[in-house]
């Protein structure tokens, strides 16, 4: 669907954390174990240990799959809505991407469509720690402007 508007700018600023001190919620969590399972790979690493993970083709490939996949919401268009939401989300070690959250909201419309964007990614290539594949956190804040 595509307005009649000109979007002028709909832009994603690819973040990379360079410490943990910086999102409350960044530290390293331990998340729940089955039982069966007592290994590190249990654990959420979020900062610059090791390799951090990365879309298919690199941050150019990933501004260009968010300019082209997020749809400016009418109600938002129409009232000139704009803002800059913040998602977090989980690189699983498989790649795929899961939790995702708004971290920073700016208008439910927008939320929403930063979330479904996020979810429907590709699978990335996962973070690495010692070169084993972990379950990183991640952020990337979504600025959307009409004009």
């Amino acid at each position: 669907m595509t307005s009649t508007k000109s979007i002028i700018g709909i832009m994603a600023v690819l973040t990379v954390l360079s410490s943990c001190s910086e999102m409350t919620e960044c530290a390293m969590e331990t998340m729940p174990a089955p039982p069966a399972v007592k290994k590190a790979s249990t654990k959420l690493f979020c900062c610059g240990w090791g390799q951090m993970p990365s879309f298919p083709g690199g941050q150019k490939a990933l501004f260009d799959y968010l300019t082209e996949n997020i749809r400016y919401p009418d109600d938002c268009e129409d009232t000139c809505v704009q803002g800059r939401v913040i998602v977090s989300f989980v690189v699983e070690r498989d790649g795929r991407i899961t939790e995702p959250k708004v971290v920073k909201s700016v208008y439910q419309s927008l939320d929403e469509e930063a979330l479904r964007v996020v979810s429907s990614m590709p699978k990335w290539a996962p973070g690495k720690l010692n070169g084993e594949a972990v379950r990183t956190k991640y952020m990337i804040p979504i600025t959307f402007r009409v004009e």
